[in-house]
């Protein structure tokens, strides 16, 4: 039996970190090899419990370190009902975030949430719904903070929604400076569990509607950003494109949205479908800053508010020197 318990620490019927109580603890290894710096074994059966319930029913892995290099070129882990399987090669200095660092993992795996039903209690307490998800996942990253390749992550929620990304950014230390590029696309299938997630135990203000896609892309240089957002809602488009400059601290954003159903996402607001576009240029993000400015210039060709039917709408508005002014035409 295993127990660690920070000051004061009392266990609770969820999984608590500050009282951890291995119940039940079998391993075995079958190969150990330690020479100078290096250090290798290969577990071939480990069964551990938790006193939340938490429980691994195996696990067989072959893990090692030498040269500063953490090795785990096969792991194999089964609760009750989930599956993962793991391959990493780790540069220690990369948690010291040393910008040339290797790192790469591979993974996949089948998630049944339940399994891990005291973790997610003590984090997510309101959300019991979480117990009843399942999730599919594969994923194959590496190289290091000054340049990272995420070749696959796709994580699938069955009946729920389908999200990959892939991609490679540079300089991810230095924000500032980021390059590279970096595509994500989400398809949701079923929009309850999000909206039961976004609005909690509350009435549904905002929705979350099944069918609906988002694609993000975005291109960087030396921090110079380039996003590309499209939420496409049934068959109509919201898109959001422009620039980004980190450096600068200074943005040109264009929306445009044609017969968008916002009644689908806010069913409580009297609002239904909406035509326009939007440009919002300035420098700064503080508003109270006097140095910020800001342009912004709407206009909404056709939108649906309880019932009646408004057309040509244009709004300016600007920021500048902590003074503001706004235009309806």
């Amino acid at each position: 039996r295993f127990l660690y318990r920070s000051k004061n620490a009392e266990p609770s019927p969820s999984f608590n970190p500050e009282y951890i109580a291995i119940e039940q603890f079998n391993a075995r290894i079958d190969t150990l090899y330690n020479r100078g710096s290096s250090v290798y074994a290969r577990v071939a059966q480990l069964q551990a419990k938790e006193r939340s319930g938490l429980e691994i029913r195996s696990l067989l892995a072959v893990f090692g370190m030498e040269e500063g290099v953490i090795r785990v070129p096969e792991a194999r882990i089964q609760t009750t009902q989930s599956q993962l399987s793991l391959s990493a090669d780790v540069s220690t200095a990369f948690f010291s975030q040393q910008k040339d660092a290797p790192v790469s993992v591979q993974l996949s795996g089948h998630l049944v949430f339940s399994d891990f039903a005291p973790l997610l209690d003590s984090l997510f307490e309101q959300h019991k719904e979480l117990r009843e998800l399942t999730t599919d996942l594969s994923g194959d990253i590496s190289g290091s903070w000054q340049r990272m390749k995420v070749k696959r992550l796709d994580i699938t929620l069955p009946g729920c929604l389908d999200w990959q990304t892939q991609g490679e950014l540079s300089e991810l230390l230095h924000p500032q400076q980021i390059s590279g590029a970096l595509y994500s696309r989400c398809q949701i299938h079923d929009g309850k569990l999000l909206t039961d997630l976004l609005n909690g135990p509350e009435a549904s203000r905002i929705v979350i509607p099944s069918g609906t896609s988002l694609t993000v892309r975005a291109q960087a240089l030396a921090g110079e950003i380039s996003p590309h957002l499209s939420l496409v809602s049934d068959s109509c488009l919201f898109r959001v494109s422009g620039s980004v400059s980190l450096p600068r601290k200074q943005y040109d954003i264009a929306l445009k949205a044609d017969s968008f159903p916002l009644a689908r996402f806010l069913p409580a607001d009297s609002l239904n479908r909406v035509s326009l576009t939007a440009q919002v240029l300035g420098t700064g993000y503080d508003f109270l800053d006097p140095a910020t400015r800001l342009k912004a210039l709407l206009q909404v060709q056709r939108f649906d508010f309880r019932g009646y039917d408004y057309r040509d709408i244009d709004l300016d508005g600007w920021l500048e020197n902590g003074s503001y002014a706004i235009t309806l035409n």
